[in-house]
């Protein structure tokens, strides 16, 4: 591609590329399906769409982008802008929300844009940032669904402003619901925390300060929503709700099902746990990933077989 003359219709295929995988990730302004979608299903089927989903999309432009679509100057500020409005609109969606499914969704988005702010960045310490978020993210985003299942299985709702008194009725739990919502923020040494270094790290070395002005004011704005949950959901004083018939409430549950429901949150908090706490290990696979992507002839020749000048 980087051989080719016309390096306008080189662009232009590559935008069509960017905004076909950029509807799959939900990056602004193609995120209009998330939100109306992920609070519809049951919790463990958002669950599952809202750690996977996105995150194919996100491959995909990874792999392509480094491969194939090598961003010229052009495609980089495109990149960089299309990040920057999808951390903020997103951010600024999960603000005025008040169903917990419904935040997480916008939530999505806004975190969606992180990634994509290091593919505009696209070095090498920028990637690791990127890959390190797209594993913290992927549990992170599972988790919190699973969170969201357990409170309308506790309470009967996933409307924060009609909950409270968790952390009075629940404390165990909360304290447990209270590590992926703080590693989503990026608390450190929680496993957000490490990834949104590297990507910060990237920015400045490029010296792209509004793209990182813009991460860390997604970041920012990610803890006051979360604080916000914590207020209306587990400190305030409880609201009586009446009883819905067609809900099992989980104190209806025999002790097995309770702990089929707690036990996932269970392993993928301490997953999270050993992201933040463990970061090393994922620091040394995101590098290994990282420099592949940086430098794919390893990749080209292990799908493509050795390669060999051609002859005039």
């Amino acid at each position: 591609m980087a051989a080719l003359e016309n390096q306008t219709l080189v662009n232009v295929t590559a935008t069509l590329f960017f905004i076909g995988f950029g509807i799959k990730s939900a990056i602004f302004p193609l995120y209009f399906w998330l939100p109306a979608s992920y609070h519809a299903p049951p919790p463990a089927v958002s669950a599952i769409f809202a750690g996977l989903l996105t995150k194919v999309g996100i491959y995909a432009i990874l792999r392509v982008f480094t491969l194939i679509f090598v961003p010229d100057d052009f495609m980089r500020e495109l990149i960089s802008w299309v990040a920057i409005f999808t951390i903020i609109t997103g951010g600024l969606g999960a603000v005025t929300q008040n169903n917990l499914r419904e935040i997480f969704s916008y939530l999505i988005i806004c975190h969606i844009g992180f990634m994509i702010a290091g593919l505009g960045f696209y070095s090498e310490v920028a990637f690791i940032g990127v890959i390190f978020y797209l594993i913290h993210d992927i549990i992170v985003k599972t988790n919190l669904y699973l969170v969201a299942g357990l409170v309308y299985k506790i309470k009967g709702t996933f409307n924060i402003k009609r909950l409270g008194g968790f952390y009075k009725s629940y404390p165990k739990l909360s304290l447990l619901m209270a590590i992926p919502l703080f590693s989503l923020v990026g608390v450190p040494p929680l496993s957000g925390f490490w990834a949104k270094i590297f990507l910060i790290e990237g920015g400045f070395a490029l010296e792209q300060y509004f793209s990182v002005l813009t991460i860390i004011l997604g970041s920012l704005i990610t803890l006051i929503i979360i604080a916000k949950i914590w207020t209306e959901v587990f400190w305030k004083e409880s609201i009586e709700l009446p009883k819905r018939e067609y809900i099992k409430y989980f104190h209806e549950l025999k002790p097995t099902k309770q702990y089929a429901v707690v036990v996932p949150i269970v392993f993928l908090s301490a997953v999270s746990l050993f992201i933040g706490l463990g970061a090393e290990y994922i620091i040394q696979v995101s590098q290994h990933i990282a420099g592949n992507l940086t430098d794919t002839s390893y990749y080209i020749e292990a799908v493509l077989g050795p390669q060999t000048p051609s002859s005039p």
